[in-house]
């Protein structure tokens, strides 16, 4: 997926990354950001991609964390918690790291 695109209906992270939001995507092989993937995804053995973006403190998107799954599923609301801890931590980590470098 390296160099896949960043734009509305890329995915599941292409999607997150473009609109600062969660993208969760219950069906790959369903829906329609993943059109141009369902081969791929099903040769992967992916489902389902739950897609976090990590957003830096100064609101720019750094990346997206995602979650995937070998079934179609939906996150609860604690596995949504959980997500967004998660990119909230990358986020943290990224910015220390592009900060050190900047020494």
């Amino acid at each position: 997926m390296d160099g896949i695109g960043i734009a509305p209906g890329v995915g599941s992270c292409g999607a997150a990354a473009a609109s600062a939001t969660r993208v969760v995507v219950e069906d790959v092989l369903e829906h329609p950001n993943w059109f141009g993937f369902r081969e791929l995804a099903q040769r992967a053995g992916i489902r389902s991609c739950w897609s976090e973006p990590i957003i830096s403190a100064s609101g720019t998107v750094l990346g997206t964390f995602a979650m995937y799954y070998g079934e179609p599923c939906h996150p609860e609301v604690a596995d949504l918690r959980i997500i967004k801890a998660a990119a909230q931590v990358a986020g943290i980590a990224i910015e220390n790291a592009a900060n050190q470098r900047a020494r």
